[in-house]
């Protein structure tokens, strides 16, 4: 693949970006003289998100910009309503702009569970389900299991649990095993 460099938006004549995944600056200070030169910028690894990152410096302010959003913004093609960048393979590192798409919120989730990134947190949030009785005995495995049979938000019956509310729907709840 041939590498192809755009301005980055908003630092044009300053910075540019790759297809590939690389930024460089096109304006050095050194010792306070400005040099045009081509400088490739080392992207530092978040080690909380995984991402790569880049100081992007202006007017004496600088802004961390991840690389996957730089590339997206001057390679991929943006549609109405799409906001967030996606990793088609699911590497956060792959900042490629082949491996990249502009999508909705919930496009990206759906994306993270088709491919196994959010297994774990699917895997916690089915251990901290907690079974839910209905005052006239019938059973739940979780208080939004209960809210849909019974037509209403999870938020009403966690209201009920909780001891903010009485009733929902003429029904008390609790948590299975309490008294």
């Amino acid at each position: 693949m041939i590498e192809e460099w755009r301005p980055v938006k908003g630092y044009e004549g300053l910075y540019e970006v790759s297809n590939l995944g690389r930024v460089k600056s096109l304006v050095v200070c050194r010792w306070g003289k400005y040099t045009k030169r081509d400088l490739i910028l080392k992207a530092q690894k978040n080690p909380r998100t995984g991402r790569y990152a880049v100081g992007l410096h202006m007017g004496g302010k600088t802004k961390l910009a991840t690389v996957y959003r730089l590339v997206a913004t001057a390679f991929v093609n943006r549609s109405d309503g799409k906001s967030e960048v996606n990793h088609i393979d699911g590497d956060k590192t792959n900042d490629v702009a082949s491996n990249l798409e502009w999508v909705t919120g919930q496009e990206n989730k759906a994306h993270a569970r088709l491919t196994g990134l959010c297994r774990n947190a699917q895997v916690a949030n089915v251990e901290r389900r907690k079974p839910v009785r209905r005052s006239d005995g019938a059973v739940y495995e979780s208080a939004y299991s209960a809210a849909s049979d019974i037509g209403v938000s999870v938020c009403s019956i966690r209201d009920v649990l909780k001891g903010r509310a009485r009733a929902c729907k003429g029904f008390e709840f609790e948590y299975v095993g309490r008294q």
